[in-house]
């Protein structure tokens, strides 16, 4: 097990605070956990950018944001980086280089904060424009 400091905004009244992110595995699975208010919140897959992804949604739903690169609208990953614990952060009609490739995990403090949903959109779009 890997504990990750982390960052996170109430999205109520825009109070950061400090938390930590137990990062483990199970049956070939990523399974992230964070404590919040005496509630456990996870998120689990077989790929490691979508248990993230599974965690900052129930991290939204309880008001908070994730403040690190893999939370911003425009995180997403290549093919070839699936299972990493890497995004790209890309521009809408340019093509990523390798300076725009972070880990998942580096602090950030986005403008908003999407869901999973938003940023596969977000991601689909920068493909159809590049």
């Amino acid at each position: 097990m890997e504990e990750i400091n982390v960052r996170l905004k109430r999205l109520a009244d825009s109070v950061y605070t400090d938390a930590v992110i137990e990062e483990d595995y199970a049956d070939g699975a990523t399974v992230f956990r964070i404590d919040i208010g005496g509630k456990t919140l996870t998120g689990e897959d077989d790929d490691y950018f979508t248990a993230f992804g599974k965690l900052r949604d129930s991290l939204l739903e309880k008001g908070f944001g994730l403040c690190c690169a893999g939370a911003m609208l425009n995180a997403g990953q290549s093919g070839m980086m699936a299972g990493s614990d890497m995004v790209y952060l890309v521009r809408k009609g340019e093509k990523p280089a390798l300076s725009d490739r972070v880990w998942i995990f580096e602090e950030k403090t986005p403008d908003s904060f999407p869901d999973s949903e938003a940023q596969r959109k977000f991601f689909e779009e920068w493909i159809n424009s590049i």
